[in-house]
C-alpha cells in the first residue's frame, strides 16, 4: 500500500475545480493506498487538520492568507461601517498580491509555496510519503512538492497533474506584459520541475502545449480527461414549479468568464418564455448579475457563492443548464461534466471559434452551442426558444452519457495513475 500526498488548492468542504477532479481520483485510490491530501485553507473557520472518509486532510495558509480569511469572516459579522473597513482591508491585501506578481522574478506567492512544504515536512513525520501528486493549479503545489523531493532522503515519485497552462495564464499573471516578461523563466522552471519528475499527467486540452513547449519530454507525458463523469445520486424531493428553471453556477471573472451575453439574452427570453434565471456565482464579474436582479426581481435570483452540495441540488432542480466558455476557448469548463452526468437540456455560451467546449458538446445530444455575437442576439434568441420547446422535459439515459464519455469516469484517470505508480 503506497502512501499517496495530493496538494491541491481549495478541497472538502469548498471543492474547486481542480480539487473536485482529485476528489473524484482519490476516491478510487483509497481502498487500496494510503492517502493525505494537502489543500489551502479558504475560511477562518475551517479547521487545520480534519479527517473525512478515512483520509487525513491538512489545511494551510500563510500570515498573509490568514489575514485575509480574518478580514473576510469579520466583514459576514459587522454591521455596515465594519463591512466597509473589511472590504477596504480585503483591497489591500489584493493590491499586496497585485504588486507581489508584478514584482517577483516568477509569478509565484512565496508564503503559500512555504505553506506547503512545511505541511509536507509534518506529513512525512507522521508516515513515509511515496509519491506526491501535486495539482496545478496553483502551481505553488508543484513547485514546493518538487523543492521537498530533492531535499527528501527517501526516493520518493514526483508526479505533477497539470490542469492548467501555467505559462500563458493571463488572468494568473494579471497583465500580458507581466506574462510576457515572465515567459522564458516560466517555461525554464516548468521544464526543470518534469525533467525531476517521475511522470506528468496533464488534461488533453493542454496537449498542444506541451508539444510546443516540452516536447523533448513527451515521453513522460500521460493525457487525461476531466476525471468528473459521475452518476449523480440524489434523495432530495425535487421541487415542484410552474416556471422553467435555468441554472448557471460556477465563477464569474471579467475578460475570462463574462455574464454580460448571457444577461442580454435573458432580458429578451423572459419576454417570450416564462422563466426564472438563477446564478450560483463567485468571482469579480458578479456585480453586473446584482444589477439585473434588482431590474427584474423573481425573474433572475443571485444566490451568490453556495456549498458544492447546495448548488448539486440547484441543478437537480433546474430544467436548462448554462454555462459560458471562457474567452479564448482554449480551456475545457469543468461544470461541463457535472452538467453532463446529469442529462439534461444544456446551453453553452461561447467567444472563440475554436472552442473547447463546443468540440466537447458534439457528444451531447442535448446540447445548443450559442455563439457570443450581438449582431445575432435576435436569432440566437430564436434558436434558444426552439431548443427548449423541443427538449425541455428530456433527460438523456446515464449509460449512454457513459459510453460516449467514457474517459471521463475517474476509474479511468485513477487506473492510468495506477499503471505509472509500477
Amino acid at each position: 500500500m503506497a502512501h499517496i500526498v495530493f496538494i491541491v488548492g481549495s478541497y472538502i468542504p469548498n471543492l474547486s475545480a481542480v480539487g473536485g477532479c482529485a476528489k473524484n481520483i482519490i476516491d478510487e485510490l483509497k481502498h487500496n493506498h494510503q492517502i493525505t491530501v494537502i489543500s489551502i485553507k479558504t475560511s477562518f473557520e475551517e479547521p487545520n487538520n480534519e479527517t473525512i472518509d478515512s483520509y487525513n486532510i491538512y489545511r494551510v495558509s500563510s500570515r498573509l492568507l490568514s489575514c485575509r480569511l480574518f478580514f473576510e469572516f469579520k466583514k459576514k459579522k459587522s454591521g455596515q461601517i465594519g463591512k466597509s473597513l473589511y472590504s477596504t482591508a480585503i483591497i489591500f491585501y489584493k493590491l499586496i498580491r497585485f504588486i507581489e506578481s508584478l514584482l517577483g522574478k516568477v509569478n509565484l506567492k512565496k508564503d503559500i509555496i512555504k505553506s506547503y512544504y512545511n505541511a509536507l515536512i509534518k506529513v512525512e513525520k507522521k508516515a513515509r510519503i511515496d509519491i506526491i501528486i501535486p495539482c496545478s493549479f496553483p502551481f505553488e503545489s508543484v513547485k514546493s512538492s518538487f523543492d521537498f523531493v530533492l531535499q527528501s532522503k527517501y526516493k520518493i515519485k514526483l508526479i505533477p497533474y497539470f490542469f492548467d497552462n501555467f505559462v500563458d495564464s493571463i488572468s494568473l499573471h494579471r497583465t500580458k506584459l507581466n506574462k510576457h516578461m515572465k515567459r522564458n523563466k516560466h517555461i525554464e522552471l516548468t521544464k526543470k520541475i518534469i525533467s525531476n519528475s517521475h511522470k506528468i499527467l496533464a488534461l488533453n486540452t493542454l496537449r498542444n502545449h506541451f508539444l510546443k513547449n516540452f516536447e523533448i519530454y513527451n515521453d513522460k507525458i500521460c493525457y487525461l480527461e476531466h476525471p468528473l463523469l459521475k452518476k449523480k445520486e440524489f434523495s432530495i424531493k425535487v421541487n415542484h414549479h410552474d416556471k422553467l428553471i435555468l441554472t448557471y453556477t460556477g465563477s464569474l471573472i471579467k475578460g475570462y468568464v463574462s455574464p454580460v451575453y448571457l444577461l442580454q439574452v435573458i432580458k429578451k427570453l423572459i419576454l417570450k418564455i416564462d422563466i426564472t434565471m438563477n446564478f450560483f456565482v463567485m468571482g469579480n464579474d458578479t456585480e453586473i448579475v446584482d444589477d439585473y436582479v434588482k431590474e427584474f426581481p423573481g425573474q433572475i435570483t443571485n444566490y451568490g457563492r453556495v456549498s458544492y452540495d447546495e448548488a448539486q441540488i440547484a441543478l437537480y432542480n433546474s430544467d436548462i443548464l448554462i454555462n459560458i466558455s471562457e474567452k479564448s476557448g482554449k480551456q475545457i469548463s469543468s461544470k461541463l461534466f457535472n452538467y453532463i452526468s446529469l442529462g439534461k437540456p444544456l446551453i453553452n455560451f461561447y467567444t472563440s471559434d475554436d472552442d473547447e467546449n463546443v468540440k466537447l458538446l458534439e457528444r451531447y445530444s442535448l446540447s445548443c452551442c450559442i455563439k457570443e455575437d450581438i449582431l445575432e442576439i435576435n436569432s440566437n434568441i430564436k434558436k434558444i426558444v426552439d431548443f427548449i420547446a423541443k427538449n425541455k422535459n428530456q433527460i438523456l439515459d446515464y449509460n449512454s452519457i457513459e459510453q460516449n464519455y467514457f474517459d471521463a469516469i475517474p476509474k479511468y484517470s485513477a487506473n492510468k495513475i495506477i499503471e505509472l505508480l509500477n
